[in-house]
């Protein structure tokens, strides 16, 4: 049966630190919320089993892990069909192309420069109301930044779900000091997040009945200043944005969401202090031995290095970013081209179907690997995994 602990990420620094590994009440007993989870001392015998044959028991919990990402994903499409009611694809569409970053999310960008100078641009009555309202809810403020939450958790998902499949169907096993149980750790804490996360959008997110709005004074006041180009009114756009920020703080304060975080803030900040560690550390690696294997010029006592040695450089770089992040799919790429040019073929395609794997390639699955559509990185992996030698 599978219950467990809901672990911290603190345990397995420890863990990594050297302590010893699995344990005899290994160890499957109630999570913070009361759902499973693989817990701290998570092994590999057992894991493998729940992912490769999980007993009934097992293959529901399984299911509910997954089903987590095609629920949210309705969360989100329903946010945005509210954003459409409310009319915000049209303020959008009229702005996005002198406002927009193409890179970034075109309604939080168009907002927030709209937000800033709403005078900037010449709003018509509708698309000023639009903005005015939008600004107002506090509730869709509170519902945006769950969305963004969720979307952190939902990669976090697919990573592990990701490296458990590499280990138990791939080439990608599990078997440094740690790394088990710091996938593990960082699945349990996605997953919990992510249920938090799901109850609290069924609070703030509208339902599938049209909300019918009908504008204060104050609103009809403020779109007609956007409109009209009366700068005076920008005290009280100011005021209004402000209200409604302050009104989004004290509703998200009171959600299961805020509460899981207050509570396992320290395992967050271990979350996101490991992450930067290991963007960090791939900075250097990228200059020690990139991935396209176009070796660049070092400078200062670098400079001496062999490329056998700048290898050697980025694979202890990269085990050790690994062991802050397992998630970082260019660390393994870089990893395991490293080690097939120093050591060998099959110790390089560990690495390298682990960050197959984390980018959606499964080398066993014909639909994931057709040639077209894949980066000469990804094609380049996956030859290498592909060739015995």
């Amino acid at each position: 049966m599978f219950v467990s602990v809901f672990p911290s990420l603190a345990s397995t620094v420890i863990l990594l630190a050297g302590l010893s590994l699995g344990g005899g009440d290994y160890p499957w007993v109630a999570n913070l919320d009361g759902q499973p989870a693989f817990g701290a001392r998570a092994e590999l015998r057992h894991v493998e089993k729940f992912w490769r044959k999980p007993s009934p028991a097992d293959a529901g919990v399984r299911l509910a892990l997954a089903d987590l990402l095609p629920r949210f994903d309705v969360e989100r499409a329903m946010a945005q069909v509210e954003d459409r009611r409310m009319g915000l694809d049209r303020l959008v569409l009229a702005f996005q192309s002198d406002l927009a970053d193409p890179e970034a999310d075109p309604s939080a960008f168009v907002l927030e420069q709209l937000t800033i100078d709403p005078f900037s641009v010449v709003l018509n009555p509708e698309n000023a109301l639009t903005l005015v309202r939008v600004m107002g809810d506090s509730r869709r403020q509170v519902r945006t930044w769950l969305l963004e939450e969720g979307r952190v958790e939902a990669r976090e998902l697919r990573s592990a779900f990701a490296m458990l499949d590499t280990h138990t169907h791939g080439l990608g096993r599990l078997e440094e000091p740690g790394v088990l149980q710091l996938v593990t750790a960082r699945l349990d804490l996605a997953a919990v997040r992510m249920r938090a996360i799901l109850v609290d959008l069924e609070v703030f997110q509208e339902g599938p009945t049209q909300r019918l709005f009908v504008p204060n004074t104050e609103a009809v006041r403020l779109a007609q200043a956007f409109v009209m180009g009366e700068r005076e009114a920008g005290s009280a756009w100011s005021q209004w944005v402000t209200s409604a920020h302050h009104s989004a703080e004290d509703f998200a304060s009171g959600t299961q969401l805020a509460s899981l975080d207050k509570s396992q803030a320290t395992t967050l900040a271990l979350r996101t202090a490991g992450r930067k560690k290991a963007a960090g550390t791939l900075i250097k690696m990228r200059e020690l031995a990139p991935a396209d294997g176009a070796f660049g010029v070092l400078l200062g006592s670098d400079g001496r290095l062999s490329r056998f040695e700048r290898c050697q450089a980025a694979i202890r770089l990269g085990l050790e970013a690994l062991s802050q992040d397992p998630f970082a799919a260019e660390v393994h790429q870089i990893v395991g081209i490293s080690l097939d040019f120093t050591r060998s073929r099959p110790n390089a395609a560990v690495y390298l179907d682990r960050y197959l794997h984390l980018v959606g390639i499964r080398f066993y699955d014909s639909w994931t690997v057709p040639p077209l559509g894949r980066s000469v990185g990804e094609e380049d992996a996956l030859l290498r995994v592909l060739s015995p030698f």
